[in-house]
């Protein structure tokens, strides 16, 4: 249903079927939130966000700069100030210049004694140390010793030197270990030498396990390959005939968890890099990928079979066979499987996947960003809501309760002319889950634009985000 809205940048009335519209037009809302100034260090005009030039113009933000190098350059500028103590002309760089009152401490330490600041000497009553302080009701020499007298203490003896030390209640229920000092734990946590002679003589002998039961004190087995790592043991370890044997043997024919028990010293990393350089396919492998007369038997006969009977000619499960389906694209009449999807844009967004899948390989399979080449997503730089919105202001298309209500031809349409619009402003990019997760907890989700995108980039290339 539309409403009636007034935009809130020209004052012209429109309808609307958003409930919290607020402009009439793209233009209206990029003119409103984007402000031109001019930068305060070489005078050239740039863009800002309303909210950032009202702290300006409030006196919250004193500086705008297009770019951090001028920034660095207007800091470098020194001015002329005058002590308001003393009264000597005193040099001082222009970022301080409405910080800076006085020309050294002691004219602000003399001006503030004549401001008849009284300084009191009182006892500390957590630490007992005597301090100077300008508050009558201070009874702590420091946040410090405040936050330690308010915290449930309790007495520790220190695992390793057997001292006693006052320690937080929560801390002491939270570990199993207690030290009275970081030199303490770090004693009690070193390798000693009898255990180094341990795994210098039976590492790459016996597995990680057995040697874990034969040091004197517990270690997990991480730790004993870290360890070991470090002391450069098992690094140039050969695999011997017998051992590639079993590994040409069994990696085709069984499970990698039964191959590590033929092959007890050996990890499984090492298992998988051996594997490689013989050219060898796993079990796993072998048992998930589709030959070509499976593919085409997939795309003869997803339309006339179910998944249990595709699943049965296959010989393989019904869940291994809806994957392969998805992943060709391959989708029944919608009347067929329209529960599937809960609602418009669940379906728009499980229509992507082809496209997501190119995407990745046009930018070939890195993160845009960073240069990574693994958990890789496709983010849009404008927002996949404010792309969906346009889709239905063009097509004027009607939003239902329920998504059985769609039409075949209703919902091919729409999917059609989202994929135009969405490659109309070709404003999409490769990144990383991580890096897709940052920009979102900065710039929220939903309503997304490119000049959040491009402050986005250039902050974190810059460092200034991490």
């Amino acid at each position: 249903m539309s409403k009636k809205f007034i935009c809130i940048n020209c004052g012209k009335e429109y309808t609307s079927r958003k409930k919290t519209s607020k402009f009439c037009s793209r233009d209206c809302r990029r003119d409103y939130t984007n402000v031109v100034c001019e930068c305060e260090y070489c005078g050239k005009s740039i863009t800002i966000y309303r909210n950032k030039y009202q702290k300006i113009l409030s006196g919250e933000q004193k500086h705008v700069f297009c770019s951090k190098e001028c920034a660095t350059e207007f800091s470098k500028n020194s001015v002329i100030k005058v002590c308001e103590y003393c009264g000597k002309e005193y040099e001082i760089c222009n970022a301080f210049k409405d910080i800076q009152r006085f020309c050294s401490r002691e004219c602000l330490y003399k001006w503030k004694r004549e401001k008849s600041i009284c300084y009191v000497q009182r006892i500390c009553e957590y630490c007992g140390e005597e301090f100077t302080t300008t508050y009558p009701g201070q009874i702590y020499c420091s946040n410090n010793c405040k936050a330690l007298s308010q915290r449930n203490r309790t007495e520790c003896t220190c695992d390793f030197c057997g001292k006693k030390f006052q320690r937080i209640v929560s801390e002491v229920n939270k570990t199993k270990h207690h030290y009275c000092s970081n030199s303490c734990r770090t004693q009690a946590t070193k390798w000693n030498e009898e255990e180094i002679n341990i795994l210098r003589e039976h590492y790459g002998k016996i597995s990680n396990q057995e040697i874990q039961k034969i040091l004197p004190r517990y270690w997990k087995t991480e730790a004993i390959k870290a360890k070991s790592e470090l002391l450069g043991l098992g690094k140039d370890r050969k695999w011997s005939v017998e051992e590639e044997q079993i590994l040409q043997e069994k990696y085709s024919t069984v499970s990698l968890n039964e191959l590590l028990e033929s092959l007890p010293n050996r990890t499984l990393s090492s298992i998988r890099g051996k594997a490689k350089t013989m050219g060898l396919l796993s079990k796993f492998y072998l048992d998930n990928i589709y030959s070509d007369e499976e593919i085409d038997f997939l795309k003869n006969n997803y339309l006339s079979m179910s998944n249990d009977e595709l699943a049965e000619k296959l010989n393989r499960t019904k869940l291994a066979v809806a994957q392969k389906l998805y992943l060709l694209d391959l989708h029944r009449p919608f009347e067929i499987h329209k529960e599937a999807y809960r609602n418009l844009t669940h379906f728009v967004r499980e229509r992507l996947t082809m496209w997501k899948n190119d995407v990745r390989k046009y930018y070939n399979y890195t993160c845009q960003v960073t240069g990574v080449k693994t958990n890789l997503i496709i983010h849009h730089i404008r927002g996949f809501n404010l792309l969906f919105e346009e889709t239905v202001d063009v097509l004027d298309f009607p939003i239902y309760d329920s998504f059985d209500q769609y039409s075949d031809n209703q919902l091919n349409m729409f999917v059609d002319k989202f994929f135009e619009i969405q490659e109309s402003y070709n404003q999409y990019t490769c990144i990383t889950e991580s890096i897709h997760k940052l920009f979102h907890s900065l710039y929220g989700y939903g309503n997304n634009t490119k000049e959040q995108w491009d402050d986005f980039f250039i902050k974190y290339q810059t460092k200034q985000i991490a």
